[in-house]
């Protein structure tokens, strides 16, 4: 039986330069993490290091526009095209201005520099996630990353009460959020339509609608 499970994988077309911008970002965020674990307060260097890493994530995705590889990789899992550089581009831009205008307002606040920048980043790697991804789960892994992370941010003033009643909000309704999700998705499983892979969903659902309606017919 294990014999025939491992004969039926497949290996993935696994490039790693197609999602090295996400890479990228993801490890100056646990850059930034390990950094402020050792030197804590270090406002000016956490936030010079998260920048570093946008900077290097951006330039690479400017790097691949205009590709002349475009469509799918990962097995189909990632989307290699200008409309996921050109959301990358947006994300990243969001991040580094969001950097710039709290530089001052995290030491006002009292809110610890070191988790603040790394978590930033970690929510800018899960909306590119959700940018280049291909696949519903992919999409999926990358919401709930970006979601994750804007929780814990959310409640980063432990001292205000307004604080850690909005991280406490935010996380009971993005629970239900992601529930209603993945319940909606469960038409488009692969136990169901046998397809998870955006651009194919669509066809072989209205393919099994028409079945279904065949067999109410009948």
């Amino acid at each position: 039986m294990s014999n025939f499970l491992l004969a039926q994988l497949t290996t993935p077309n696994a490039d790693v330069t197609v999602i090295l911008p996400e890479i990228v970002i993801a490890v100056a965020g646990i850059v930034v993490m390990l950094y402020d674990s050792f030197f804590p307060k270090q406002r000016a260097v956490s936030g010079a290091i998260g920048m570093a890493g946008i900077l290097v994530s951006a330039v690479l995705l400017v790097s691949m526009w205009g590709d002349t590889f475009s469509g799918t990789a990962w097995s189909g899992m990632i989307a290699h095209d200008n409309l996921r550089l050109s959301f990358g581009l947006v994300f990243l831009m969001i991040a580094a201005m969001t950097i710039l205008a709290s530089t001052l307002w995290v030491e006002i606040e009292g809110v610890p520099v070191g988790e603040y920048h790394a978590i930033l980043l970690f929510a800018t790697f899960g909306m590119m996630m959700m940018a280049a991804g291909n696949d519903l789960v992919v999409i999926f892994l990358g919401l709930e990353t970006s979601s994750i992370a804007t929780y814990v941010m959310a409640g980063l003033r432990k001292g205000d009460l307004r604080s850690n009643e909005s991280a406490l909000k935010y996380f009971v309704l993005g629970s239900f959020a992601s529930a209603f999700l993945l319940y909606g998705r469960n038409d488009q499983h692969p136990a169901h339509c046998g397809e998870r892979r955006c651009g194919e969903v669509p066809g072989v659902a209205a393919d099994r609608k028409r079945d279904d309606d065949r067999r109410i017919r009948f």
